[in-house]
């Protein structure tokens, strides 16, 4: 039984992340890459967390020439709103 709990929150947690994954936008691919390079493949707060702070790195780096949907493309909000509006919108969709 207890084995089947394990399978099955690894799996919520691997759609979790490939959602997650799947709505950046181009310029935060490398840290997609590293990500999906990770096994096993990291909880989604760990990648929320790395995501943000390439977001921030890039941000501070090019002096906040980042495009409005630089963390999701359907979103206009500040950086750290997208980036949490995006865990929310995931939360909500998988159970």
């Amino acid at each position: 039984m207890s084995n089947d709990i394990v399978t099955y929150n690894t799996k919520v947690n691997s759609q979790r992340v490939y959602l997650f994954l799947a709505g950046l936008d181009p310029q935060l691919d490398g840290v997609r890459g590293r990500v999906l390079a990770t096994k096993p493949l990291p909880n989604i707060q760990a990648i929320y967390a790395m995501v943000g702070a390439e977001a921030n790195r890039q941000e501070a780096t090019l002096g906040g020439t980042i495009g409005e949907g630089a963390v999701m493309a359907s979103r206009k909000m500040p950086t750290s709103r997208r980036i949490e509006s995006v865990l929310t919108i995931m939360v909500l969709v998988i159970p």
